[in-house]
């Protein structure tokens, strides 16, 4: 019997199996999963046959759905390994700011870190620059790279950081057990684990991948453009790591199934932490307002807010109690475009507000708290935006733009609806839909579902507890 038609019996024999996937044990589901994963690690390699990608992309997705059950199941008294965890900046050497403290690039390494019971590590950040959210993460070890002097632009000068990175593995590479990368970017990223794993040839390694359909597409194209040399170095630096992920479910099928990739792609997608106080968000239908909010930077191409401006100057007399907030920063050209609605509409002043940026959480959630629809413009999105999850926590439903995650956005229907990028007729009737589908009642019952999903797929510790398995499926629980 050939390996694929081994695989596509053992996926047939079990599929009864992940039907009836809540009555397994911990045990079952552990079994089934580490039986997945050694066949889908037969067919990790560059692939010229679309079914064996098809079947890598059944596999993975399966994986995915079982973790759910494992962590649902998991002993009170499962032992993990005491691992340092190291999380470096790769990405043109730069150092990271303070915003990026608080999404994925830090908080995948220090919430593992939090989950293992071990030490987190975040190298680099700027010494001359002022970081307010490490309050938020008091545990965190931080490394200092080169002063702001050392900038040219918004650059940093080639070649110094990256002298400082290679010398600081070169020191403590024995001292890293897990090694938390974001994205993939030759040669800075195949080098830098290439040289890791030579030194190391034990430590973990997770990859994440936030991206999109245009960085996946401009990958291949370059692939394919540049030859078997190129296939070579992606295919090395994949089989370098233990787990490489993607932020929605889109994006985790579309990689694995590109046969020329070589990636076993996971989902992990970006999730809510609360910070150091441990801010528990307690959304209510009483606080709930006739709001349309959103949040990130206002009038970029990439955030597309004029698309939710022109739907709601289109249907604001039908909703005469709605408003629409957008907080963040704003972009000149924005205000000045906003600026002259402002004069042909005088009355869209007190029902469109720009907050500019609100850097305190507590006043963020706040606006969360308040908002019943959470609208999602984009043109683009790396993968799960950042602000979804603190909207979901705060029981908002959602209006999205049919960027990649939009189907994890709206829990596939559930919790909202997504409208065709840039179609501001389709988005105007789905606007006027929702809010009058948003009374108090709607919202009472709203929230709970909202919160449930939330917990379930989108909140950072749950998200460590599925990363550690990942990694360390081999340990077992003291009592065994």
């Amino acid at each position: 019997m050939s390996a694929m038609n081994t695989i596509i019996d053992f996926l047939s024999e079990t599929e009864s199996l992940m039907d009836n996937i809540h009555n397994l044990s911990y045990d079952a589901a552990t079994q089934l999963y580490e039986n997945l994963d050694k066949h889908v690690k037969s067919i990790s390699t560059p692939i010229q046959e679309q079914t064996w990608a098809q079947l890598r992309t059944e596999i993975c997705s399966r994986q995915d759905t079982l973790l759910e059950q494992i962590i649902d199941t998991m002993p009170a008294d499962k032992v993990w390994p005491t691992a340092n965890i190291y999380t470096p900046s790769l990405e043109r050497w730069r150092c990271w700011s303070d915003t990026e403290i608080m999404k994925d690039k830090c908080l995948t390494g220090y919430m593992l870190a939090k989950e293992l019971k071990s030490t987190a590590t975040q190298y680099f950040l700027d010494k001359e620059q002022d970081y307010p959210n490490l309050a938020n993460v008091p545990d965190l070890n931080v490394l200092y790279g080169e002063s702001s002097q050392d900038k040219k632009g918004d650059e940093y000068e080639e070649g110094k950081n990256e002298d400082l990175l290679f010398e600081h593995l070169q020191n403590n590479y024995d001292k890293i057990d897990a090694l938390v990368l974001h994205g993939l970017y030759p040669p800075n990223t195949t080098v830098y684990l290439a040289q890791y794993k030579q030194m190391n040839p034990n430590g973990k390694v997770y990859l994440g991948l936030d991206m999109n359909r245009y960085w996946l597409d401009h990958w291949i194209n370059a692939l394919q453009k540049r030859g078997e040399a190129s296939v070579f170095q992606f295919k090395k630096a994949f089989d370098l790591c233990d787990i490489v992920a993607a932020s929605c479910t889109q994006m985790r099928d579309k990689i694995n199934s590109e046969p020329l990739l070589s990636a076993s792609c996971r989902l992990l997608p970006n999730a809510f932490f609360g910070g150091a106080d441990g801010h528990t968000p307690n959304p209510s239908a009483n606080k709930k307002r006739d709001i349309i909010l959103t949040v990130g930077r206002i009038g970029t191409p990439e955030k597309n807010n004029g698309d939710l401006i022109h739907a709601f100057v289109k249907i604001m007399k039908y909703l005469p109690t709605w408003k629409v907030r957008l907080v963040g920063p704003i972009e000149p050209d924005f205000q000045a475009d906003m600026n002259k609605l402002y004069s042909m509409y005088p009355e869209l002043k007190k029902r469109v507000i720009l907050t500019g940026p609100i850097t305190n959480k507590a006043d963020l959630y706040k606006e969360y708290d308040a908002a019943k629809i959470f609208a999602l413009t984009s043109q683009r999105e790396g993968g799960t935006p950042n602000v979804y999850a603190e909207a979901l926590f705060h029981g908002c439903k959602f209006i999205t733009s049919d960027i990649e995650a939009a189907d994890d956005i709206i829990a596939f229907g559930a919790l909202g609806e997504k409208y065709t990028r840039q179609n501001v007729p389709q988005l105007t009737d789905i606007l006027i839909k929702m809010a009058k589908r948003s009374d108090k009642k709607a919202m009472e019952q709203h929230i709970p579902i909202a919160l449930e999903y939330g917990k379930k797929h989108f909140e950072w510790g749950r998200n460590a507890k599925k990363l550690a398995y990942m990694l360390y499926p081999e340990m077992t629980a003291e009592s065994e």
